[in-house]
């Protein structure tokens, strides 16, 4: 036992070092960096109406819901690199027309979510180059979706907060890796007024290092095949002990139900001596003893199957009781 639980230690320290090994091994010179800026810009049109000289509204206001026609939105984005790479690229926009409640914990709960298209795929490949921008407008009926909100809560009679979160969806692939970018915005539907909330950074840089992540994984893999061989040690191990307790107890349990048949009794589920003054019993010998002498039975409740066995003697006010484990 004292061999196996050294080899164990030698196994997690192996282990342990190799990984940390890996973890700190650090990308010394790096190869390229790639920059994605994000922006939105947009307008709104208005109902025609008495109250605005102009029905075409500049971005970065808050609006009256019921006079909004539609937004214009522009979706800007420019990914570019340091270096003269191939760019493989493709975008999409939805939109997403999202009901929620407040709920107990505070938290707002989505009851509806409805997605919509805006736009097709669009793929393109670009050779040799250290950047690409992307400009794609929508228009937003944005009466159309509150309509279609309203019809929501009269149809099922409930008050919700609905709003549209609009999203160009990118998808980038340079030197074999695969780069997933948004840009979201949010626009409340249901509330007596509007404005268009930005749920993007506007600029992350990346730098991507020379490669020594092979090396980082050979270290991580061999350090965690230590762990494992030293994880799978233990559990044998402790398995094996189990069962040893398993068969010990089961040997017991036998033994006692063979030998004390004639006043044992098995149940179910077990007696309810809450309100009893409990005397616990050191031997089952014992208990025999207080059963004879009180001319009773012995209860028998297997508490875990193959593990523990409770055994009680009732008497009165009293409950005497035997743990077999």
């Amino acid at each position: 036992m004292k061999k196996k639980k050294y080899i164990i230690i030698a196994l997690l320290i192996i282990g342990v070092f190799f990984i940390s090994y890996g973890f700190n091994l650090k990308n010394i010179t790096p190869n390229y960096s790639y920059k994605m800026q994000r922006r939105t810009d947009y307008e709104v049109l208005l109902k025609h109406n008495n109250f605005y000289e102009n029905e075409r509204l500049l971005s970065g206001k808050w609006y009256a819901s019921k006079s909004i026609d539609s937004y214009i939105i522009n979706f800007i984005y420019n990914f570019s690199s340091n270096k003269k790479i191939d760019m493989k690229y493709k975008y999409f926009i939805t939109a997403n027309l999202v009901g929620t409640f407040d709920g107990m914990d505070g938290q707002d709960k989505e009851v509806w979510n409805r997605e919509f298209i805006l736009t097709d795929l669009k793929e393109e490949y670009e050779k040799e180059l250290n950047n690409y921008n992307i400009n794609e407008q929508v228009n937003i009926d944005y009466e159309y979706y509150n309509d279609l909100a309203r019809s929501y809560e009269n149809k099922y009679g409930i008050l919700i907060d609905t709003n549209l979160i609009i999203k160009m969806n990118i998808f980038t692939n340079i030197n074999e890796e695969n780069i997933e970018d948004t840009i979201e915005i949010e626009i409340p539907i249901t509330d007596t007024v509007s404005n268009v909330k930005e749920n993007y950074e506007a600029e992350t840089t990346k730098i991507i290092y020379s490669n020594n992540q092979n090396f980082k994984n050979i270290y991580i893999v061999i350090g965690t095949l230590f762990l494992v061989i030293a994880i799978l040690i233990v559990f044998t191990m402790m398995y094996r002990h189990q069962k040893i307790i398993s068969m010990t107890y089961n040997f017991k349990l036998k033994s006692i139900m063979k030998n004390y048949e004639d006043i044992i009794v098995a149940i179910m589920n077990a007696p309810n001596i809450k309100n009893l003054d409990i005397m616990n019993v050191i031997n089952f010998e014992d208990l025999v003893d207080i059963a004879i002498q009180t001319q009773n039975i012995i209860i028998h409740f297997e508490k875990l199957k193959n593990k523990e066995s409770i055994f009680y003697v009732l008497k009165n006010n009293y409950a005497y009781v035997y743990t077999l484990k």
